[in-house]
């Protein structure tokens, strides 16, 4: 996003002199079976482009995701000088855009929504689709690959002409995807024999675990205010919303339910690029618990010289106890054995930096993305998902950093400001996020 914006100032258009949005754009062609994520981004009310993360292609998914920026230039030239149309616009010092490009624009128009033959098209899209298939039966996979994309310009053509019906549509579709995957798929298979040749590097690449060092959190022995932010790229409307309300759910269920953590205030709100939660007064440890767990009847657990039995024994395993530590009481009218777990707290900072990745990784969307090859997912092999791709993470208990890692990432202090000011770096510093 930082470098895509960089490139509209270096020819002329400035954050801080423009309006720009970004706007939700789930990006797919069914016709060979691609989608991705990513937005419209548009310029002083108009789209200028189209920013997408590409998931798939011919229904394989893509590793490492690519990314599609494309520039729409007559409409940058519009929104530079203001203009009311593109057609008096300089092409060059003496030629006008629509000197070059009207009648094309005219011609093309014509020929799609008036004088394409229907029963032509159809013949020429079932002699591309014969083609296709039988250049994915001979494995010659670049001109199968032309004949798919022959027969989607085609299709688009009837589709023009209002000479597709709603389950004839569904029929093309399944057509051209179907010929797509084979297309994808073959490909793979040519790549894989070829051994990568355009590969610099052979062999997985590999990560060392980086773990962060983690704080004495034990030297934390007063109610300490909690900041979380997730920094994130440009989230969509209701992709927020959706963040905001699984955060307020899921939050107190963290603190309350799992960690038995106590607090006061707890508040959780959010903009586009980041989502925030502050917790104030959190407890600085957790308090000493102790558990009553129930297990097999007594009569199944110990025989009748007290000798306890398999089933004593597993239980009392199960709950890091021997069996002599178990005791019986009477419940419901039977005879029970019960295993009393004591547990020490923890300090918060601690098992905060075990739960807090968990917590992100818990946010779920209608659609979420993957933009880290997989070797690079914090270890997680199908790669980590999100709505849009996460930037920075900031996790302070009081004054101290919890350190956790996530996508990647390693939580710390660090921020960062407004996009219009080009998004600087901002250190918080000790004392500032109470």
């Amino acid at each position: 996003m930082e470098l895509y914006l960089q490139s509209l100032e270096a020819i002329g258009i400035t954050r801080a002199s423009t309006t720009s949005a970004w706007w939700k754009d789930n990006w797919e062609q069914p016709a060979i079976s691609a989608w991705g994520l990513g937005w419209e981004i548009w310029l002083d009310g108009q789209e200028i482009t189209q920013f997408t993360y590409f998931q798939q292609v011919g229904g394989q998914s893509l590793e490492p995701v690519s990314v599609e920026i494309t520039y729409g230039l007559d409409r940058i030239l519009i929104a530079l000088n203001n203009a009311a149309a593109i057609w008096d616009e300089p092409w060059n010092d003496t030629v006008k855009y629509g000197e070059v490009r009207r009648q094309e624009e005219y011609e093309h128009s014509k020929y799609y929504f008036e004088i394409g033959n229907v029963e032509r098209l159809r013949q020429m899209y079932d002699l591309y689709k014969a083609e296709a298939e039988a250049c994915i039966a001979a494995g010659l996979v670049l001109p199968a690959h032309d004949y798919v994309l022959k027969c989607s310009h085609t299709f688009n053509a009837l589709d023009c002409r209002g000479a597709i019906g709603v389950t004839e549509r569904q029929v093309f579709y399944g057509q051209m995807r179907e010929m797509s995957r084979h297309v994808a798929e073959r490909y793979l298979e040519q790549r894989k024999e070829l051994e990568y040749p355009l590969l610099k590097e052979s062999g997985e690449q590999k990560t060392e675990n980086s773990q962060s060092v983690q704080p004495d959190y034990s030297l934390i022995s007063s109610p300490q205010s909690l900041l979380l932010e997730i920094g994130v790229e440009e989230l969509p409307a209701l992709d927020l919303d959706a963040a905001i309300a699984q955060l307020k759910v899921s939050v107190p269920r963290l603190l309350d339910e799992e960690l038995h953590l106590g607090h006061a205030s707890l508040y959780v709100s959010g903009t586009p690029r980041r989502l925030a939660v502050v917790v104030e007064a959190l407890a600085a440890r957790q308090p000493d618990r102790e558990d009553l767990f129930k297990g097999p009847s007594a009569d199944r657990s110990f025989g009748p010289d007290g000798v306890p039995t398999p089933a004593a024994i597993g239980f009392a395993k199960s709950k890091g106890l021997t069996p002599k530590d178990l005791q019986v009481r009477e419940f419901e009218g039977g005879k029970y054995v019960f295993a009393l777990v004591k547990q020490a707290g923890r300090p918060a900072g601690e098992v905060l930096a075990e739960s807090l990745p968990g917590l992100v990784a818990g946010i779920k969307f209608d659609k979420s993305m993957r933009w880290l090859p997989a070797s690079l997912a914090a270890g997680n092999a199908s790669g980590v998902t999100f709505s849009r791709p996460l930037r920075w993470f900031v996790a302070l208990l009081g004054e101290t950093v919890i350190p956790f890692e996530y996508a990647g990432l390693t939580a710390g202090r660090i921020t960062r400001g407004l996009r219009p000011y080009t998004s600087p770096e901002i250190r918080i510093p000790p004392r500032m996020n109470t």
